[in-house]
C-alpha cells in the first residue's frame, strides 16, 4: 500500500511535464497560428496543471 502512495506523486510529476511539454509544442502553435499572442497564452495557462484525479490518467 505504501508503495502505492510514493508512486502517485512521481508519476503525478511526470503527468505536469508532459502536459507542460503538450501546452508548449501542440497547444502554442495553434494558438499562435490563430493570433492569440504569446503574453496572452501564457497568462491563461498560468498554474494550469492536470487534474491527476481523473480515472485512467495516471
Amino acid at each position: 500500500m505504501s508503495a502505492l502512495l510514493f508512486a502517485a506523486p512521481a508519476s503525478a510529476a511526470k503527468i505536469d511535464d508532459q502536459f507542460s511539454a503538450w501546452l508548449q509544442t501542440d497547444l502554442w502553435p495553434d494558438a499562435k497560428a490563430k493570433g492569440i499572442s504569446k503574453n496572452t497564452f501564457d497568462a491563461a495557462f498560468n498554474g494550469i496543471k492536470p487534474n491527476v484525479n481523473l480515472p485512467d490518467l495516471l
